[in-house]
């Protein structure tokens, strides 16, 4: 669910934020790639907490998302 999270506060962000500087709704900055706050960025940090939080730092789960992270 974090990942989830993680990714609609990217491209709800990243749709106000284009909508501010032009001043004009573009709706493929909600679904679309590319761009600032990165949604996928965001998706991985959000499971890398979240497995880190759940497991700990020594457990292997957080090690496998950390290492497809840095892939």
């Amino acid at each position: 669910m974090s990942g989830v999270a993680g990714w609609v506060i990217a491209q709800v962000l990243k749709t106000l934020l284009d909508i501010a500087l032009n001043r004009s709704f573009n709706p493929e900055r909600i679904f679309g790639s590319g761009g600032m706050p990165s949604s996928h960025s965001s998706t991985m940090c959000a499971l890398t907490t979240a497995a880190g939080m759940r497991y700990g730092a020594e457990a292997l789960n957080l090690q496998s998302v950390l290492l497809c992270q840095w892939l």
